[in-house]
């Protein structure tokens, strides 16, 4: 038995050598080949403790490694973050770290040790490379097994890092819910492993905080909002794959349920967020064309046209003829791009306040509380042709293309519903009868549609923009 532990050993220390002596040849920014050398080190025995002794090893072999600290390198910062990281393991930590009868941490000046280091390199890694994905995965995995080992043990928060400095733990937290978007947006890898592993950490913890206690809409709460939205993006993405990569508990039919718990919420937050976002870009077109111009009224049914100039800054004149007398008049004006305020002087003109928009990011277009619509039209084109003013107005929300429309599909004329916004991917369903539907955003010529079906099922997907038509009602 002794002899058998003896050799071990020595095989032990032989392959510990052989990996020592690898190290010095690898170049510091080949990635690939450093987690295969320190896989293929830690892999040379199965035993937790083991492996643990190896990773001390390691650990020692790479803060050896001449740096040029003139011109640190995030690459290296990743692969000591990714040896502490270790103490993740699940073998390591019950075989080792954790005192089973006690039901606390052994080893806790080490245990303390592993979880500050992973946290110290993966943030240095990432204070010297925003976008490393790699070091963003150890950091929230860290965070949320160092959360999962806490809950197990005794809770003795002089144990673990996180619960000892809270502002820290708060800047981690945050970190995590902010960059998510982010690092789904830039993982380029076949399997998404990394944002997949990240994301399904956030949405746990989202649903945790918030989602577990019942989160509701409120109008202009934009705690409430930028919650609701990262829910609603987080359970998008994630219900794209079969199954969770590293919070198990995030499974399809999970996903699923909260979903349909959260949907009318996160539906109410993103339409919030896309109205702003739709009047922000409207304010600053009409804030790039300024306010100072003439505009024109045309009614063609009674006749009626009308000239507003906003000659200055402040002053402006008015003349309106309904085909057998004119009317004038003059005053100052004050305003934004949301609204006009006239300040009558003399003469028939406006008094009182109007409201703001643009056509189509070239016209400006004022409509009066008693209905009536100015359109910009410097050069009276529009008085000349004798254009009714009231389409601008009109035709202003068919701008935005998000919105009702109507899927008008038929046995014969099957609307494909599918999986992504290309019709390479998978059909997961066809509309076949006339079906109203909300398409929540566009990509490619495709949208985003959602609506209930006769079963009260709710059906969601990618459907070509050519088979809908905009504007219709949905109840």
């Amino acid at each position: 038995k002794n002899m058998k532990k003896y050799i071990l050993l020595l095989l032990l220390s032989i392959a510990l050598f052989s990996c020592k002596n690898n190290l010095e040849k690898i170049d510091i920014n080949d990635i690939e080949k450093h987690r295969a050398y320190q896989d293929s080190c830690i892999n040379t025995t199965k035993d937790p403790v083991e492996q643990l002794k190896v990773t001390e090893k390691l650990i020692a072999d790479y803060r050896k490694m001449k740096i040029d600290e003139k011109k640190p390198n995030a690459n290296y910062y990743y692969y000591l973050a990714r040896l502490y990281a270790q103490v993740n393991e699940q073998s390591i930590f019950e075989n080792y770290f954790f005192d089973k009868t006690n039901n606390s941490i052994k080893y806790t000046t080490q245990f303390k040790n592993y979880y500050d280091s992973a946290y110290y390199f993966s943030e240095k890694c990432l204070s010297l490379d925003e976008n490393n994905i790699r070091c963003a995965v150890i950091l929230a995995q860290t965070f949320f097994l160092e959360i999962a080992r806490f809950t197990q043990t005794n809770k003795n928060k002089s144990n673990f890092p996180n619960f000892s400095n809270e502002e820290l733990t708060n800047k981690r937290f945050y970190y995590i819910f902010n960059n998510t978007n982010r690092f789904i947006q830039i993982d380029t890898s076949t399997n998404k492993e990394s944002s997949r592993r990240f994301t399904e950490v956030s949405l746990y913890f989202l649903d945790k905080v918030s989602l577990s206690q019942g989160l509701n809409f409120v109008e202009n709460d934009m705690n409430s909002i930028s919650k609701l939205i990262l829910a609603g993006n987080f359970i998008d993405y994630l219900s794209k794959f079969d199954k969770p990569i590293f919070v198990l508990k995030l499974s399809k039919q999970y996903l699923n349920e909260i979903s349909q718990k959260y949907t009318p919420e996160i539906s109410l937050a993103r339409e919030d967020v896309r109205k702003k976002e739709v009047k922000n870009k409207l304010l600053t077109a009409i804030k790039q064309i300024g306010l100072k111009h003439k505009y024109s009224t045309i009614d063609s049914e009674t006749g009626v046209k009308g000239l507003l100039d906003l000659w200055t800054d402040e002053d402006f004149t008015q003349a309106v003829s309904n085909g057998f007398s004119t009317y004038s008049g003059r005053g100052t004006w004050t305003g934004n791009e949301e609204s006009i305020c006239f300040h009558r002087t003399s003469g028939i003109a406006l008094d009182g306040c109007v409201e703001v928009s643009i056509y189509n990011n070239e016209r400006v277009v004022l409509r009066l509380n008693t209905g009536v619509i100015y359109v910009q039209d410097d050069s009276g084109e529009l008085l000349k042709k004798g254009i009714n003013t009231d389409f601008y107005w009109s035709n202003i929300e068919s701008q935005d293309p998000i919105g009702n429309y109507l899927a008008n599909g038929n046995e014969a004329n099957k609307i494909c519903i599918y999986d992504s916004n290309v019709t390479a991917s998978m059909v997961k369903g066809y509309i076949n009868t006339p079906t109203l539907v909300r398409v929540q955003k566009i990509e490619n010529g495709f949208g985003f549609i959602k609506f209930i079906e006769n079963s009260d099922q709710e059906v969601y997907g990618w459907v070509e923009m050519k088979n809908l038509v905009k504007g219709v009602e949905v109840k």
